[in-house]
Formats: C-alpha cells, structure tokens, sequence
C-alpha cells in the first residue's frame, strides 16, 4: 500500500493529460503567482493547502518546517475540509520518519492495511485511509514537508496526486527560500544604514 519517489522523479513534469484538466492547470498557475506576489509565506502556505486539497480531494493538509539543524518539525498550518487551523496537528511519526530521512515523496493508499502503520495510535484514532507526504527541498536539504490524507475509505490518493503535491512542495520551497533571502537582504540593509 506504500510507494515512494525519489523526489527528482516525483518533480518529472506531470503527463500532458494533467494539463489539460482545467482545475489543475488553474490551481497551479495560481500558486505560481502566489511566489511572486509580496504576500507572507504562511499566506502561501494556507492558500496552496486549500487549492491543493480541492484538487487531491484531501480531507486534511497541513505544511512542516524543519527547524535549522534539527529534525524537530514545527506545525506552519493546517487546513481540515473547509477550515483553516494552526495549533494541533498530528501525523504518524514513521511517515514523518520516511520522508525527513530518505527524502523521497511517499504515498499510502492503505494505511489500514498496511502493518507497519495499521497498530499506530495517531493512525487508528484519526481513521486515515490514504496519505501523501512530501519533502519541501532545497539543494538535498529538507526544509519541512507537505502532508495531505484522507479518512474516506472511497478516496484512494495515486501517483497523479503524489505528483501534483511534489509540485505544490517544490513551489512552497521557493517561496520559503525566497522569504529567507529577502529577510538576509533587509537584515544587510539595516545593517548598512546603521
């Protein structure tokens, strides 16, 4: 019920038939625009959680950063169907594990079934059926990770939707990047006036 993709192969552009589906090719121009525009990045973050979550049909999607020089992962924001969130959110442990250590794009289409999870209490309560993580990249380094599941035991996430979220990963990795370099230059700058 597990798969998972070097994150390179999971970045390989999306089929022509992905294009032409007008709800994708919209979701992704948007959150392109998003990564110009001077709007903050937890802005971005929610916003690329709701446009994602339309598209995967995700019940729950939430976004990870990695603090520097640690693997504790810090909760930015989360969004639950229709509702937005920032102070609890949990995911499986081994899931977080999978991605932060073999930095690769991870699809469960059963967890239920799946033994290394189908015992996890973070799993059992919550009834995840199907999950997606990804790891949010710069130059080999892990700077958080994307998460998406679902409870419906009718929604089964695929490799169309594993490749649709590395998309929306990799675009939130340059918006963090880009926040990161902006904060440096205004930092340089108040420096040099001072």
């Amino acid at each position: 019920s597990m798969s998972s993709l070097p994150i390179d192969e999971a970045l390989h552009p999306l089929a022509l038939k992905d294009y032409s589906n007008p709800r994708i090719f919209k979701a992704l121009s948007d959150l392109a625009k998003m990564l110009i525009l001077p709007q903050s990045a937890d802005e971005m973050f929610s916003e690329s959680l709701a446009l994602l979550q339309d598209i995967v049909h995700a019940e729950r999607a939430a976004v990870f950063l990695a603090r520097e020089g640690s693997e504790t992962l810090t909760l930015v924001t989360y969004r639950l169907s229709d509702q937005k969130g920032s102070d609890s959110f949990t995911i499986s442990r081994s899931i977080v594990r999978e991605v932060l250590d073999k930095k690769m794009a991870v699809l469960f289409s059963d967890l239920i079934s799946d033994e290394r999870f189908a015992k996890q209490e973070s799993i059992v309560v919550s009834g995840i059926r199907s999950a997606m993580a990804v790891p949010l990249i710069n130059e080999q380094k892990v700077l958080g990770i994307l998460y998406t599941d679902t409870a419906d035991p009718w929604q089964r996430f695929d490799e169309e939707s594993l490749k649709i979220t590395a998309t929306f990963g990799n675009i939130l990795a340059a918006k963090i990047i880009n926040q990161g370099l902006l904060k440096e230059r205004q930092e340089k700058e108040a420096l040099e006036s001072e």
